[in-house]
């Protein structure tokens, strides 16, 4: 088959839950099936990373774009039906090299990553078309003006999230198929929107790449890691020290808080300065952090889709503790392959657990290690994603 991925970042290297799966979904299928990719680019990508990918991609094609808000979209997004989020995507370049592309080329399925990325699907183009939603964005949003304390901001989350979920109503029936990482999110777009059809094919894990093999681990060290750019993450890390670590402390005063992951603002790394804290930044490989961890921590309190960082824990056989909403979308049970805390006292309870119990330490870790293998294999997960092409295509 001939494959069209259409993205709304580069999706290498593979070092954000986002590009790990779109990256994985190109690889395996790269196997069997001639893929092409239109993808935007930001300032913040090497494009000398990008001939990488040429190796699984047949072609690829590049529009470059501000990783900054643009104003007047915020504006636009304020003042007119279309979402803030649809605008910051809107680019002439892109739209002349999508038509180019549908106008002289047939592809047997086309995959548009984000709801904010349809834009650029005519509604009369041929093949399967394909939306991959990596989460319910309309609920993303609905969740963080609940949480946001600034007036302007809360305000215009909650518009944007109401003008976001007609756009998904409307957008979502360009296509044959929606795309849903879980059965959450799943149940959650069944809700208000009825597309033609909804699976789940859900994120996953390299269990070859993450090993519990070698590891060798640093006692009383915990593991925050994620982009740091990212709003979600950038709360989590405000929460957990303001709440949770004084109280970690407290009772270990020796515990060492490891944060790993890229575009630190400045205000998050101001607050996170303490003899206690070590802050490494971007890793290229971060199967070395995950060796070093004794427990992972995942604080989120808001955010969508589900967090392939607690599975590539798991298949390292490390422990985790995260937030209900932290862990979302994965088939987990507090006390089995993870624990689960939503206050701090109780997440510091929960985290201090596993620090001091060598016997809770290791049972997580090997559940958790044999969940993935049974449910969130890359590979398997792919074969699934490709006999819903085919069996879609021959209906």
């Amino acid at each position: 088959m001939r494959i069209l991925f259409i993205t709304s970042q580069f999706p290498f290297p593979p070092d954000s839950g986002w590009n790990i799966r779109v990256f994985n979904f190109i690889r395996f299928l790269s196997a069997k099936h001639k893929i092409t990719l239109l993808s935007f680019y930001t300032e913040k990508d090497d494009p000398s990373k990008f001939s990488e990918l040429s190796g699984y991609c047949s072609e690829i094609f590049t529009i470059r774009r501000s990783s900054s808000y643009n104003p007047l979209d915020l504006a636009k997004g304020l003042l007119t039906s279309i979402p803030f989020s649809v605008w910051n995507f809107e680019s002439r370049k892109m739209e002349k090299k999508a038509k180019g592309l549908f106008s002289s080329k047939e592809f047997d399925v086309i995959q548009v990553e984000d709801i904010h990325m349809s834009q650029y699907l005519p509604w009369d183009c041929s093949g399967l078309k394909i939306l991959d939603m990596h989460n319910v964005e309309s609920e993303y949003l609905e969740r963080f003006s609940e949480i946001e304390k600034n007036v302007f901001k809360k305000y215009y989350a909650s518009l944007t999230a109401g003008k976001l979920k007609k756009y998904e109503i409307s957008n979502s029936k360009k296509f044959d198929l929606c795309l849903a990482v879980s059965e959450k999110d799943l149940k959650t777009f069944q809700l208000f929107a009825q597309p033609k059809s909804l699976e789940v094919i859900p994120n996953g894990v390299d269990l070859n790449y993450f090993s519990t093999k070698g590891v060798k681990t640093d006692p009383l060290t915990l593991l925050f890691l994620g982009k740091l750019d990212y709003r979600p993450n950038i709360d989590a890390m405000f929460y957990f020290m303001e709440k949770i670590w004084p109280l970690i402390i407290k009772r270990i005063p020796d515990a060492k808080f490891l944060v790993v992951g890229k575009d630190m603002p400045e205000n998050l790394k101001s607050s996170l300065k303490s003899k206690n804290v070590i802050l490494k930044g971007y890793v290229e490989d971060i199967r070395e952090v995950l060796s070093s961890c004794s427990v992972m921590v995942v604080p989120l309190r808001y955010g969508g889709g589900t967090r392939i960082k607690i599975l590539e824990a798991f298949a390292m056989g490390k422990p985790v503790v995260s937030t209900t909403l932290g862990c979302e979308g994965i088939e987990v049970h507090s006390g089995e392959e993870i624990l689960i805390a939503d206050t701090p006292e109780s997440f510091a309870d929960s985290v201090l657990e596993v620090l001091t119990s060598s016997d809770v330490s290791k049972k997580l870790g090997s559940i958790g290690r044999k969940l993935v293998q049974e449910k969130y294999d890359w590979e398997k997960i792919t074969q699934k994603l490709e006999g819903i092409y085919l069996r879609t295509i021959n209906q």
